[in-house]
């Protein structure tokens, strides 16, 4: 299916990512449909929320963060939607792939143009989902947007992320 037909029938699928304020925790939003704008046309697929997992290594959401930043929550959220998104199993995979970040950081080293050393495991893992990603997809995207305006999907994904981050009982 070339490009201009993936636009035409609006196979997409979306991965909104959001960290905390004090990047102890990151959420994220899965849509599929709709436009890159403000994604009215989009249906929600599944949420994610969880926290930044950096001291131990054996915990089964440790993906390789080494520090509680902001880019580092971002990440770690990428690789949840990006894993929630391979365990779906889709046997006919929308035709593009966009991640959408809030954090231009988060968006510069999944875009490939950025390599922290800080988050160098987190960067391997990435690269390896989205190359999987690639494989089933005719494009994969990866833009941004403004948490602090109006937008349902990102709105969403932050809100998850201050959940994820709020203290448990």
């Amino acid at each position: 299916m070339g490009p201009a037909r993936c636009f035409a029938t609006r196979r997409r699928t979306k991965l909104f990512v959001a960290s905390s304020a004090d990047g102890d925790a990151f959420g994220a939003t899965i849509v599929s449909g709709g436009d890159a704008d403000l994604d009215a046309a989009a249906a929600h697929v599944a949420d994610i929320v969880g926290r930044v997992i950096t001291d131990d290594r054996d915990h089964p959401a440790y993906v390789g963060a080494d520090a509680r930043s902001e880019m580092q929550a971002h990440l770690v959220g990428v690789v949840a939607g990006l894993d929630a998104l391979a365990a779906r199993g889709d046997t006919a995979p929308p035709c593009s792939f966009a991640f959408v970040s809030s954090d231009p950081a988060a968006s510069e080293c999944v875009a490939g143009v950025w390599e922290p050393a800080a988050a160098s495991r987190l960067r391997s893992r990435i690269l390896s989902l989205l190359n999987a990603a690639r494989a089933h997809r005719e494009h994969v995207w990866v833009a941004g947007f403004d948490a602090h305006r109006l937008h349902a999907f990102g709105e969403r994904a932050t809100a998850l992320a201050a959940f994820g981050s709020m203290p448990r009982p």
